[in-house]
């Protein structure tokens, strides 16, 4: 029955039991900055009207762009999870159906935007349906602890 389904072939199994093992191996604490933020980008392109830029990696001391540390410090977040609203218009078919190069331009322009930081970011995960997009990044130097 449905039972069946969730039910992993043996060396599936194994795999998965050797990658619990090598996590468990060096258990190491971190501090991991993470930003959250969310953003309606209302149907348009990324362009210089809609430029992102500030909202990410602003230059202002009171800007939420840079993690700030107890020290005074202050550094690009670790992790950047990034959610869009209306990445593409929600008319006629456009409303029913995932136009994906839209989302494909918007995370592509977001990595854009976080290389200016100086760090280096991979996209763990992108994900859209139809106007809504979850995008994150994870600084490359930690993409293997995620």
């Amino acid at each position: 029955g449905n039972r069946e389904r969730f039910i992993l072939p043996f060396g599936k199994r194994m795999s998965f039991a050797r990658s619990l093992e090598s996590h468990r191996a060096e258990p190491r604490a971190r501090r991991v900055t993470v930003f959250g933020g969310t953003w309606n980008v209302n149907g348009r392109r990324p362009s210089a009207s809609a430029d992102v830029s500030a909202w990410l990696i602003p230059n202002s001391e009171s800007s939420t762009g840079f993690a700030v540390y107890d020290q005074g410090m202050r550094a690009p977040y670790d992790v950047y999870m990034i959610g869009m609203q209306e990445v593409q218009t929600l008319s006629g078919m456009n409303a029913v159906a995932t136009d994906t190069s839209r989302g494909r331009a918007w995370k592509d322009e977001l990595q854009r935007v976080l290389s200016k930081t100086g760090e280096q970011y991979k996209c763990l995960v992108s994900r859209q349906m139809v106007g809504i997009m979850l995008v994150i990044f994870v600084r490359s130097t930690l993409i293997s602890s995620v």
